[in-house]
């Protein structure tokens, strides 16, 4: 056992060892940190010439590499974040962008890249307090106050769509979106006045084929079909692979009781949705015009392919299938037409078997009352309605409350 006078003369001794010792792992990790720095650098060039030559997926890979290496620069979870977005990697965004606010809390573009990529994945109620938290340091920021209230065009909370679009609009007063979207807004809660007043002064600052098939929309709500065709035409004119506008189209030529015209309008909308590979609902809306615009026009073999082809790509949506229904019935395939009618009737809101069913099949009866299996079928559906009727929820009422 030593003394406290040795243990003191040891420590002495021992304490310059100790001393180089540190400063021998301090060298070697500041050593370390430059290198790895400098990789990080290195990668952070390469991914920036990737960006500039359009190779993003490369560019991605190097910001991925830089990160290994620096995982705490700000800067490059911001560059990384941002390119991430651009290529609607929302998920690869998000991780980046929280890990920038959790070095900077009140990182202003970690917080706006945050809110817009959280939008994109419909994650809506985070989106919407980085926005707020976003704009209480950056009240005029035109891009934020657009996409909040593009973000509340999305969640249906109109009103607060329209505030922040006059926000926005004060801001630029000479951007047409903000008009738009106010617009858009004041056309869903039925206010039609302003948003036909708001649309035009959109379309006046800046014509786009979305304008004018807003205001196609409007005009039509109106019953005014005949200047909605001319809207809807104006956006085919400026977007001729406007697909849906040509459906919109259809419907105008259908409801005026043209069907040649219909026909025309349905078939190029189908075409444009399979070469654009609309997605199923869209694809499945094209073909159920399609349908019904041959079945006007007296095609029923065709009228049926079409309408089944909508049931194929939604089997969950009613109304092609009491299109394909009576075309079959019309076709002398009776048993296949009361079960596509009888499936329908599962899927239908009560309106859809209205509209859809009991009144075009009551239409062809009153022409063929001998039909065979028609009488059958309008039975059935009449009965179905009534008892739709019957178990209707008292209004105001949600049917699971």
């Amino acid at each position: 056992m030593t003394s406290v006078l040795e243990d003191r003369l040891l420590l002495r001794l021992e304490a310059p060892f100790f001393a180089a010792a540190n400063f021998t792992a301090m060298l070697f990790f500041s050593r370390l940190r430059k290198a790895l720095d400098e990789a990080a650098h290195e990668h952070i060039k390469a991914a920036l010439e990737y960006t500039a030559s359009g190779d993003h997926e490369r560019a991605l890979i190097e910001y991925e590499r830089a990160l290994v290496r620096s995982p705490d620069d700000s800067s490059i979870l911001m560059d990384a974040g941002q390119l991430a977005q651009e290529m609607h990697r929302y998920p690869q965004a998000i991780r980046w962008f929280r890990r920038a606010l959790e070095l900077q809390y009140q990182n202003s573009r970690a917080l706006k890249g945050l809110a817009f990529a959280l939008h994109a994945t419909g994650e809506i109620d985070e989106a919407i307090y980085r926005y707020y938290r976003y704009l209480d340091a950056n009240r005029d920021d035109y891009d934020a106050l657009l996409n909040l209230s593009a973000l509340f065009l999305d969640s249906a909370r109109y009103e607060e769509a329209i505030e922040y679009s006059v926000r926005a609009s004060s801001v630029k007063p000479g951007a047409a979106a903000p008009y738009y979207n106010i617009a858009l807004a004041n056309f869903n809660l039925g206010k039609f006045d302003r948003a036909e007043g708001n649309i035009r002064r959109a379309i006046e600052i800046e014509p786009t084929a979305d304008s004018f098939r807003l205001f196609g929309d409007i005009l039509e709500t109106l019953g005014q079909f005949e200047k909605a065709i001319e809207q809807y035409q104006r956006a085919i004119d400026l977007n001729p692979a406007f697909a849906e506008a040509w459906i919109d189209v259809a419907r105008m030529h259908e409801k005026l009781q043209r069907p040649a015209e219909y026909l025309k309008a349905a078939l190029e909308a189908v075409a444009l949705s399979e070469r654009d590979a609309a997605q199923p609902k869209d694809l499945s809306l094209a073909y159920w015009d399609l349908g019904w615009a041959y079945y006007q026009n007296g095609d029923l073999t065709k009228s049926a392919e079409a309408s089944r082809k909508a049931v194929d790509l939604t089997p969950e949506a009613a109304p092609p299938r009491f299109n394909l229904g009576l075309a079959l019935l019309l076709l002398g395939e009776v048993d296949e037409a009361r079960q596509q009618y009888q499936m329908a009737v599962k899927r239908s809101r009560r309106s859809n078997i209205k509209g859809d069913g009991i009144d075009d099949l009551q239409a062809v009866l009153r022409k063929r009352p001998d039909l065979e299996g028609g009488q059958e079928i309008l039975n059935m559906l009449l009965a179905e309605y009534k008892n739709a009727e019957k178990h209707r929820p008292p209004r105001g009422l949600s049917p699971h409350a």
